[in-house]
């Protein structure tokens, strides 16, 4: 079978003043998902699909997420058929997109084990643009915030049209308006705090991402003393399809050596560069 390539003039790293010479480099036709791979070996061997799925998808993946996503994660983890590690970053982190973007720059490099990188990310602040895939494969949900993974497209699309804010289970400490409430609550007493806060907020739309926990209506009642708050129905939907992949949809695919350019449109969201 015959392989296409490109050719591509080089240094050589040994004497980088010597002369620059051409190498062939395997040029990219098509792209294969996880299940067409097991389909495809299946064919050709006597262990079923299914069986092949398990092998093909036994490979290391990296998994780096927000830490919005870690009690959401430990409801699906069980499911994986496939090893991983998995690193949180900080909600805080995303006061500081750059600052954001150079340590999720960092992970992705360390991942030296990693056959894959899932990124468990939006766009968040322009924080992942230019993320470059220089260890392996990276997929990225093609999202512009945590939250769309979290609750339907409907509810995703409100976020960005009514220009709100949203909470969820584990997105409550650490936020700036909580230490704001605590301060007025140290300064003034609670009842004055809740007038502040009520005066300051009241006209913002707050979107809750509920699972129905306990803790979960404890949070609304909290936030409904100073927020206008809308109760969204939680899913975890969305994180399964990343997480167990079927046919790569809603995911792009950064292939090894190319890099993330954000699009910010509502549907494509982000696109696969080379460097």
């Amino acid at each position: 079978m015959s392989v296409k390539y490109t050719a591509v003039q080089m240094a050589n790293p040994r004497d980088i003043d010597a002369e620059k010479k051409w190498y062939a480099r395997a040029k990219s036709v098509s792209q294969d998902t996880i299940s067409t791979i097991a389909t495809a070996i299946s064919e050709d061997c006597t262990p079923n699909e299914e069986d092949c799925l398990i092998v093909v998808d036994g490979i290391m993946k990296q998994i780096i997420a927000c830490e919005i996503f870690r009690p959401f994660f430990d409801k699906i983890k069980q499911q994986l058929p496939y090893a991983y590690t998995i690193t949180y970053v900080t909600i805080a982190s995303h006061n500081h997109p750059s600052l954001l973007h150079d340590k999720l720059q960092s992970l992705c490099d360390e991942a030296y084990d990693a056959d894959e990188i899932i990124l468990l990310y939006g766009i968040c602040g322009n924080a992942i643009e230019g993320l470059c895939a220089r260890t392996c494969d990276m997929y990225v949900p093609r999202v512009h915030d945590c939250f769309a993974l979290l609750c339907d497209d409907n509810c995703a699309e409100d976020l960005q049209v009514k220009n709100a804010c949203w909470r969820c289970l584990s997105n409550m400490d650490g936020n700036d308006q909580n230490k704001e409430y605590a301060s007025y609550i140290e300064s003034y007493g609670k009842e004055m705090a809740d007038y502040v806060m009520h005066m300051l907020y009241h006209e913002q739309t707050l979107l809750y991402v509920t699972f129905h926990t306990q803790k979960d209506n404890e949070n609304i009642a909290n936030l409904k003393e100073t927020h206008k708050v809308e109760v969204i129905e939680g899913t975890l939907d969305k994180l399964k399809n990343i997480l167990l992949p079927k046919d790569g949809q809603g995911l792009l695919h950064v292939r090894k050596g190319n890099k993330i350019c954000c699009l910010y449109d509502m549907v494509e969201v982000m696109k696969e560069k080379s460097i």
